[in-house]
């Protein structure tokens, strides 16, 4: 795999299509280890951007967030980072559990999350229909909010 491949075709030795070319990582301790998408997974995926312009089947908690740095709570003398809502989707299952915009999401079912990509991987450890618990910052309390975790019920459009 050589830079500029992203994107391209990884072939096993019979030229059988296994994959999706996504990353290459190189560094003086190793020669170029490249990273593929499963072709079973593009193709799943791709079909569903097709068909209903999202994933299916994929947990989704319904914010949009962003990076903030707090500093002097609790008992933190130094800022941390954390994701905070900027906005609930209506209907989502963030919704249904109470979310609310500016409530900052420091961990999920206990592991502490320091940025919204943080966030995101977190939840897509598991599946539609999991409940989690999240910790949160919601005007200088902090308490937990249970979600069961939904899927995204339409495509988003562009606005």
């Amino acid at each position: 795999i050589n830079p500029g491949n992203s994107g391209g075709a990884l072939f096993d030795s019979n030229g059988n299509l296994i994959g999706i070319v996504n990353a290459k990582e190189s560094g003086t301790a190793i020669e170029g280890l490249g990273f593929a998408i499963p072709s079973t997974l593009a193709r799943e995926v791709i079909g569903n951007l097709m068909d209903y312009g999202f994933v299916v089947g994929r947990p989704y908690l319904g914010v949009s967030t962003q990076d903030v740095s707090l500093s002097g709570y609790g008992f933190f003398t130094s800022a941390y980072t954390y994701p905070c809502i900027v906005s609930v989707e209506d209907g989502s299952a963030a919704q249904q559990a109470g979310l609310k915009k500016d409530d900052v999401i420091m961990a999920v079912n206990g592991d502490t999350v320091s940025s919204s990509d943080e966030l995101y991987i977190a939840v897509s450890k598991f599946k539609v229909g999991d409940t989690v618990t999240l910790t949160i910052l919601r005007s200088n309390s902090q308490i937990d909010v249970s979600v069961t975790l939904g899927q995204r019920s339409t495509a988003k459009t562009a606005e």
